[in-house]
């Protein structure tokens, strides 16, 4: 069990069905979970220059820290795997009609660097990540994006690059 609170795991266990029924409604599927600054996966930039000689390292070293962020930070600027777990578990609980496909969630890691370019890189790689997972999707299958801080940049930045594309 994560580090929520007991009187939070209530509190949600008890509005969840009301929210999981209007999420359905509203044909949404996937929810992605984007923490925010400083949560991420980066170094001040060292692990992403590190790629560009051992993508190998890089990775792991990444994902190490982002190991440490969740276990140091916990629920607070970030939703670590076990937030998203926990969460997961009571939607399944709740169901979903036989009409309707089951809600399922995932989390989506960017940098956290505190600057607009590491903000920029995120961005371009939720693009991608939002472009692999639609192809996985049927039509009329939504995604709700949850975002912390910095984290919400991210779509407002997606926001402008899609309307942008619009004109």
């Amino acid at each position: 069990m994560s580090r929520i609170a007991s009187n939070q795991l209530n509190d949600l266990a008890q509005d969840l069905p009301r929210v999981v029924q209007a999420l359905q409604r509203t044909g949404i599927n996937k929810i992605i979970w984007i923490h925010g600054t400083f949560a991420g996966d980066e170094f001040g930039g060292f692990f992403r220059q590190l790629g560009h000689y051992s993508p190998l390292l890089s990775k792991r070293l990444r994902y190490l820290k982002k190991l440490g962020v969740d276990k140091i930070s916990g629920q607070y600027g970030n939703f670590p795997e076990t937030y998203i777990k926990t969460v997961d578990e009571i939607i399944q609980s709740v169901g979903a009609p036989s009409k309707s496909p089951p809600i399922t969630s995932n989390r989506f890691s960017w940098s956290g660097e505190n600057h607009h370019i590491g903000r920029l890189d995120g961005v371009f790689a939720l693009i991608d990540h939002l472009s692999h997972l639609s192809k996985t999707m049927a039509g009329g299958e939504r995604i709700l994006l949850i975002a912390h801080s910095h984290g919400g940049n991210l779509l407002a930045m997606l926001t402008l690059l899609a309307q942008a594309d619009r004109k």
